[in-house]
């Protein structure tokens, strides 16, 4: 291997492994939500979180994996503690009269806007929609 491959691959290997500990730290991002006028703390989702989110059944509701990926990445104040919380207090309620029938319904507080506007802030910050990959050469065999 000539001098210049080697640089090339030990650059390359060098950049690789950087990006490979990069992507185990959590990003974070605060966002407004203009109908509850408050702040929402998201985190970036790993790959394993994203995919769970792709793969989510959306039990008739074409939303359901934008909310999952909302509820999953609320860092403060936490849908989960939100949701737990609510379903606590409504605990007593037939099941016909309470808000949330599940702990994702917790979501549904937002406007669907928020919530399209929501999950597409997480998969940037996750890096699953941004950076576009570019031809620089065609190669022919």
């Amino acid at each position: 291997m000539d001098n210049e491959k080697k640089r090339t691959l030990a650059e390359f290997s060098r950049r690789a492994l950087q990006r490979l500990k990069n992507k185990k730290i959590p990003k974070r991002q605060t966002l407004h939500i203009p109908s509850m006028d408050m702040d929402l703390t998201i985190r970036s989702l790993d790959y394993g979180e994203i995919m769970e989110c792709m793969t989510l059944e959306d039990n008739g509701d074409i939303k359901r994996s934008d909310k999952y990926s909302i509820y999953l990445a609320a860092m403060e104040p936490s849908l989960r503690d939100v949701a737990k919380e609510i379903m606590a207090q409504e605990a007593e309620l037939p099941p016909e009269e309470r808000e949330l029938k599940e702990p994702l319904d917790i979501v549904n507080m937002f406007d669907l806007s928020e919530i399209t506007q929501i999950a597409t802030a997480i998969m940037e910050l996750s890096g699953a929609m941004n950076g576009e990959v570019t031809v620089v050469e065609d190669l022919k065999k």
